[in-house]
């Protein structure tokens, strides 16, 4: 963790950017990720059903599946040919919650939604759409740290 760094230094973690990948905590955090296009689908599909299926109506949109943020790391590790020492561990975040896990069982017995994107392939095709798409992504860079104040006075970021 860099503390009290000056602005603009590279601080943020990113295989793409040749830079450590920042795990918080120990990385037994878990959440509950759905590729953009499962999740799009499912908008699509709640946007185009009848009125009295969805209006009032509350869906979760998931996978039902919790990933560890360590074992999410891993995996672009071993994705990206990256090596597993470029991962750093640093102070979890303040007000960490341990575990996300959507359940998508109402969505999926009204509209007949499921999650149909592996993790895998997922993850394959999202790093794939960084790679195609830097111009994107990389006016935002200025946006990858957040200096938070701790409860001691100590500026970490995040």
């Amino acid at each position: 963790m860099i503390e009290d760094g000056p602005p603009g230094e590279s601080r943020s973690p990113s295989a793409l950017l040749d830079e450590k990948l920042s795990v918080h905590g120990n990385g037994e955090a878990a959440r509950d990720f759905l590729h953009v296009e499962d999740t799009c689908r499912a908008i699509d599909l709640i946007l185009q059903a009848p009125d009295e299926l969805v209006h009032g109506e509350t869906f979760n949109v998931a996978s039902g599946e919790h990933r560890s943020i360590i074992e999410i790391a891993r995996d672009v590790v071993e994705l990206m040919s990256y090596r597993m020492d470029r991962i750093q561990f640093i102070e979890d975040r303040p007000g960490q919650v341990v575990r996300h896990t959507g359940d998508w069982s109402k969505i999926n017995r009204v509209l007949a939604w499921k999650p149909l994107l592996s993790w895998k392939e997922g993850l394959q095709r999202t790093t794939a759409w960084f790679e195609q798409n830097r111009e994107l992504w990389s006016r935002q860079l200025f946006m990858r740290q957040i200096p938070i104040t701790t409860a001691s006075g100590k500026t970490i970021y995040h």
